[in-house]
């Protein structure tokens, strides 16, 4: 909450447009307080943002009407970016914004919007998540599986915490991108399933650390390679980029286990790979070795030192232009478009645009909330969107006069039928065309100040006209 009154960018999201009025409208005399001052503060000097306040929000608790920092928790698992003197500052602060905004009166008037959030959320878990894969697959559980709830962070988290007698707790911490027409939460299929991959971090995290000085080497040339598309999402060193690499490996093995679908699990694979990941496709082949031959291999935790073989192996370079080169070659390409970009002065009601590929394509299903999501700010409102045929897709729209729209067709979204994503976004930017009105409205006033140029002029054209008159 603190960290959206101090306008931390990846706290911002407004999607719960109801929560979002219901933020502001208590707590606006207080966005001045010292602590979003020192939230400002501790995010230049520290780098605190993102999944660091997750962190230390779990080492938290409330008691007696104060927040506490819950001394039995072992303190290993906090974000190594809360040093010991920013710990105790914070807890200050927070606790005087705390009292001072009275807090758990806010928190009571939205909780019936909490508990339709759960209850939505819940639902769409129970049908489609199966946690005993965890057990099957990384051959140890973590029996203690939690989901937190959050309406205004972009981006999802995968803490851990650890009790002093050992025992543990996995938490998937799940933002909200989608609303329904009252502008209340909704959980798609894709949003639910993305707590498998935070769960796995649990799991990933502590592998992938113990065997970092091993594969260091290659994982800085991987990262060095790779390094602007991994910060687009907000990965910004080695080490996160190979706790990443192995929970995406693993979530992608959740996701055969699940499906059944080699072709689905060849398209993901990709995504992973134009995401940065291009050493991908090397550790999913090492995973299904350890899958084939589990009675060798208790747990994941013996195969590790596999996988560390595997990716130590590899020449970075070569293996990112074998990819690159095969992206090239197979990736499909929008050949035309029934609106070209930009285009200026658009029919605004031509109802739908028709994209045409120069190959088959896959014919994703969910395209129309894929588009939404991350067509672009400028996106207009598509009804619904469709294959014309194995090459042509329609999108039928609703748009405004003279706008400037922009739909941006990714490469992670768009697969040809033999699984290659495009080889590079396209980006339909136009501007439609006026009201015929404002025609109108723009002409009326040309003609005043014409006439009031012309004014002289046009008394002698009237006043010669009627002396004509007069002597006929």
């Amino acid at each position: 909450m603190v960290f959206y009154l101090a306008k931390a960018s990846e706290y911002q999201n407004e999607t719960i447009k109801p929560y979002v009025q219901s933020v502001n409208d208590f707590f606006h005399q207080h966005k001045n307080h010292d602590l979003i001052d020192y939230v400002a503060q501790v995010r230049n000097e520290y780098g605190i943002a993102y999944d660091a306040v997750m962190s230390y929000a779990l080492h938290l608790k409330i008691q007696d009407n104060e927040v506490i920092f819950n001394h039995s928790l072992d303190k290993n698992y906090l974000d190594p970016r809360w040093t010991e003197d920013v710990v105790d500052e914070f807890l200050a602060l927070l606790n005087a914004f705390y009292r001072e905004t009275n807090f758990r009166a806010f928190f009571e008037k939205n909780k019936e919007l909490y508990e339709l959030a759960s209850n939505r959320f819940s639902s769409k878990f129970d049908e489609i998540i199966d946690l005993s894969w965890f057990y099957e697959f990384m051959g140890y559980e973590m029996e203690n599986k939690k989901v937190l709830l959050s309406f205004i962070n972009f981006g999802f988290y995968g803490p851990s915490i650890s009790y002093e007698d050992g025992t543990q707790y996995a938490y998937a911490i799940m933002s909200c991108n989608s609303s329904d027409d009252e502008g209340l939460p909704v959980y798609t299929d894709r949003a639910v399933n993305i707590a498998i991959h935070e769960f796995l971090h649990s799991y990933c995290n502590p592998l992938a650390d113990k065997y970092y000085d091993e594969m260091e080497e290659n994982a800085r040339i991987f990262f060095d390679l790779n390094r602007e598309m991994l910060a687009k999402q907000a990965y910004g060193s080695p080490e996160t980029f190979m706790r990443e690499l192995l929970v995406r490996a693993c979530n992608i093995m959740q996701h055969r286990n699940e499906t059944g679908d080699p072709q689905s699990v060849e398209r993901l694979m990709r995504k992973e790979q134009l995401g940065g990941f291009t050493c991908m496709d090397k550790i999913v082949e090492a995973l299904k070795k350890y899958e084939h031959n589990r009675d060798k291999f208790d747990d994941l935790k013996q195969f590790m030192p596999f996988i560390v073989d595997v990716f130590n192996s590899l020449d970075p370079q070569a293996h990112q232009d074998e990819f690159e080169k095969k992206l090239e070659a197979f990736g499909p390409q929008v050949i035309h478009s029934s609106v070209e970009p930009d285009q200026l002065f658009v029919n605004y009601n031509i109802g739908r645009i028709v994209v045409e590929f120069d190959q088959p394509m896959y014919e994703e299903s969910n395209l129309h909330e894929t588009l939404m999501l991350h067509g672009g700010r400028n996106t207009p409102e598509i009804e619904s969107v469709y294959w014309k045929s194995a090459t042509a897709l329609v999108l039928e729209v609703n748009m405004r006069p003279l706008t400037h729209y922009s739909i941006s067709f990714r490469e992670h979204l768009f697969f040809s039928e033999d699984n290659y994503p495009l080889s590079q976004a396209y980006i339909l930017s136009f501007i439609t065309k006026p009201h015929p009105l404002i025609y109108l409205v723009l002409f009326i006033p040309v003609v005043l100040v014409i006439a009031l140029l012309n004014r002289k002029r046009i008394r002698r054209l009237i006043s010669g006209s009627a002396r004509a008159d007069a002597a006929k």
